[in-house]
Parts: C-alpha cells; sequence; structure tokens
C-alpha cells in the first residue's frame, strides 16, 4: 500500500514532508514480520536442579519409553524388566532424578560425567567409540537428542521445551566456560571417551542452533532492554531481519551488521528488503512500519530517515551456487512512540563484518546469534575470518540463545576445539 507516510501518520511524524516522501510506503509490522509471529518464542530459565515432577508415575513412563538406539550405554540408570517391579522402578526413578538434578550447573555436569566416563557405567567405551565415528552422523545425532528428549520429558509442553533449552544452555556453559573446560577437553583428547563429547554436542547443536536458532533467551533480552535503556546501542551482528521480539521488548536502539544474501531468505521475515530499502525516491525515505494498537511494543512506528550506499562488495559463491555483487549500504529508521515521542533509532549495515566490529567503545553491547557465534569463532575456511584471540580481554558478547554473555576465554576454547582432532558436527549449522 503505497501512500503518504505525513498524512498517515501525522501525530507521529508531523507535516513538514519534503514531495518525496508522497511516493513512501506503509507496510504493518505483521506483514513485514509475519514469520517471527509463529516462529519465535522466548524461553525463560529454571532451576534444573528442582526435579520433582519426576515422580514414580512419570518415573513409570519413562521405563516403558527408552529408545532402544541409547538403551544399551543406560544401564547405569537400572532401568526395570517391568514396571511392575516397584523396587526396581523405585531405583530407577532415583537414577533418573540424580542424572537430571546433574544438569543444573556446569560444576553439577562435571561431576556427573566424571562417573559417566568411568567403564563401569557402559556409556563410552573404545567399540562404541569406532562404531560412532564410522556411523553417519545424523544417527548419531538423533540417537543422543533422544536421550536427552526421553530423560526430559516428563510434564507439560512448554515446561518441557524451557527445561531442554536450559540444558542445553549448561552444556554449552561446561563445554566452553574456564572453570571446566578442561574435563570436557579430555573427553575430546580422548578417543574412548569422544561418545560423551557426541553427547553432549549432539543438544547443544539441535537446541540452541538446528532447530534453535529462531528462539530467544528471557534473560538475554532483559539484559540487553537494560542497556538499550540506559542509552546503549546494540550491535547484532549478522541478525538479518530479527527486530520483532527485542522491539517488543523494549529494545530500541539496534544496529545490525549483516551482507543479507539473497540465499538465505530462509532466515529471514517477509519483509527483509524492506528494510533494506524501499521503492521510493532516496531509497525510501519516509517508509514506516506501523506496529499498530496502543501499549509498549504495539504503539510503535519506525520510520526510514535515511538510506545510502558506499560501494559494492562480492558474495563469493552461495549455497544456491551463485555469485553476486551488491550494494554496501545504511538504512536509518526512527523509532517513535503513538504520541511522537522518539524511542530509539535502528540502523541495518549491509555489508560483512569484520574484526573491527568487536572492538566495542562507548555504549555498545554486542550481540549474535548461536549459529554464528560459531562462526565467529572457528578458524580457516568453517569460519568468517574473526579471530577472538584478537578481542579485548573484557569483550563480552550477549547470544540470543543463552542466558548469559559469552566472554573471550570461551570463544577461545570453541575456537581451539573447533582445530583439535575430532570432527563431528558443527554448531553453528541450522536444519528446521
Amino acid at each position: 500500500m503505497v501512500i503518504s507516510a505525513a498524512l498517515a501518520l501525522p501525530g507521529v511524524f508531523g507535516l513538514c514532508e519534503t514531495a518525496g516522501t508522497l511516493n513512501a510506503e506503509t507496510r504493518s509490522s505483521d506483514e513485514v514480520f509475519k514469520k517471527w509471529l509463529t516462529w519465535q518464542r522466548v524461553y525463560e530459565d529454571v532451576d534444573l536442579g528442582d526435579v520433582d515432577y519426576l515422580d514414580e508415575k512419570a518415573a513409570g513412563e519413562l521405563a516403558g519409553s527408552l529408545p532402544a538406539a541409547i538403551r544399551p550405554q543406560l544401564k547405569y540408570l537400572e532401568p526395570p524388566a517391568s514396571t511392575q517391579d516397584r523396587a526396581a522402578l523405585k531405583g530407577f526413578a532415583a537414577n533418573l532424578r540424580e542424572t537430571l538434578a546433574a544438569f543444573a550447573s556446569p560444576g553439577d555436569i562435571e561431576d556427573w560425567l566424571a562417573e559417566l566416563a568411568k567403564p563401569k557405567t557402559g556409556f563410552t567405551s573404545s567399540a562404541q567409540n569406532t562404531a560412532e565415528r564410522e556411523s553417519k552422523f545424523r544417527k548419531i545425532t538423533a540417537k543422543y537428542r533422544e536421550f536427552l528428549e526421553w530423560i526430559s520429558g516428563a510434564g507439560e509442553e512448554r515446561a518441557v521445551e524451557v527445561r531442554r533449552f536450559a540444558i542445553a544452555n549448561r552444556f554449552f556453559e561446561y563445554c566452553f566456560s574456564p572453570a571446566t573446560h578442561a574435563q570436557f577437553r579430555s573427553f575430546i583428547d580422548t578417543p574412548a571417551l569422544r561418545p560423551i563429547a557426541r553427547m553432549l554436542y549432539a543438544n547443544i547443536w539441535y537446541n540452541l542452533s538446528g532447530n534453535g536458532w529462531r528462539y530467544w533467551h528471557a534473560d538475554a533480552l532483559a539484559a540487553l532492554r537494560e542497556r538499550s535503556r540506559a542509552g546503549g546501542e546494540i550491535v547484532y551482528i549478522a541478525g538479518g531481519s530479527d527486530i520483532l521480539l527485542p522491539i517488543r521488548n523494549g529494545i530500541y536502539n539496534i544496529r545490525i551488521i549483516d551482507p543479507m544474501f539473497p540465499s538465505q531468505t530462509k532466515y529471514y521475515s517477509e519483509g527483509w528488503e524492506f528494510l533494506i530499502r524501499g521503492r521510493g525516491p532516496g531509497g525510501g525515505r519516509g517508509d514506516t512500519i506501523d506496529f499498530g494498537g496502543d501499549g509498549e511494543s504495539g504503539g510503535i512506528v519506525m520510520r526510514r530517515m535515511s538510506y545510502r550506499e558506499f560501494g559494492r562488495f562480492e558474495t563469493g559463491e552461495l549455497s544456491d551456487g551463485k555469485k553476486l555483487t551488491l550494494p554496501k549500504s545504511e538504512s536509518v529508521w526512527e523509532l517513535r512512540d503513538r504520541k511522537g515521542a522518539h524511542l530509539g533509532r535502528f540502523t541495518l549495515e549491509r555489508r560483512f563484518v569484520s574484526q573491527a566490529d568487536f572492538h566495542t567503545r562507548g555504549k555498545r553491547s554486542l550481540l549474535i546469534s548461536f549459529n554464528e557465534l560459531y562462526y565467529i569463532t572457528a578458524s580457516g575456511s568453517s569460519g568468517w575470518g574473526i579471530d577472538p584471540r584478537k578481542f579485548s580481554d573484557g569483550v563480552e558478547i550477549f547470544v540470543k540463545q543463552l542466558r548469559k554473555p559469552v566472554d573471550r576465554a570461551a570463544m577461545i576454547h570453541m575456537r581451539e576445539t573447533n582445530e583439535a582432532d575430532f570432527y563431528y558436527i558443527k554448531l553453528g549449522t541450522s536444519v528446521d
């Protein structure tokens, strides 16, 4: 719908417009971000040490649904031969609760895995590692995903989803945080113990990247909102069109740096091209996005203040096999409430990210999705040419799927693990 932005929203931006804005376009936020309305969810953190939900009835249901592929490695849980054996079921329930409670923190996970690594459990062995090394990674991933989905599956659907997201968070922290990384690295470096590393990776990957690439952690949104409200700018590396939930959560000062490849539309909402450039004069100066209604996010109107190009860049070969030359550009949008009060600014820079972008200054805070966290820490052709070892000691990056920001030490550990003699799955890939 092409109408005058000035006439459409006089109370927000006023009537003093150039003639060019007569060709400005107004779209609703539902049109621009429709995909995110159905695809995205926000998960809060939970206390994983609270396992009272797993009563004897729930344990009985789990006993009857233990996945066949992982059963030989779970003898340590002592699953009962029959759910009618009350004594055996009671012991099985206690073992399940002990394992679930071990997911509460990286330190608890460390203690649990120290026991799981012992030969008596049967979870790891040289033969098991050889079998997995010679198998297809999808088969291995399915087995270890089924393990976590099975053991965490008691309760209502939403509670289970939140629980798995929280477990994946703790698994990530365990693998790469300085306090516990050494043990994880020992599993990587000891072939017989690599099944444990694959189990951790399978569930980090799927819940935070493969399926979780679209989701947000409530704690990340809350922290970013606080920084934005204090006048800081959130620099979202490779954020695409992913601004709906940040804006709905009161994050109004956002800068995205992303080349916005046309081959990656699966990961953008419908209005991604409109966010970059409008069809009217001046690259769509005066275009608006109306969030409709009232309230904190419903009463917001975004208006394009400027569009400029500053050179061009080569994409290299894209996932669809094409090579393109695209304009480097910057589109600046202002956010106001329905009474016209200034709220913030959204800037979209269409270009590749560089090492310099990670040198934060002033009130800038860095944000990235878990998928892209992998690519800025990976070396060689697997990565984007960014070296986390060159980051300043105090740098921290908020990750949309993580409850805590990631520091330099953790990112260096990710890079070192990527360079290790262990290849299973790239944590940055996605499937859904």
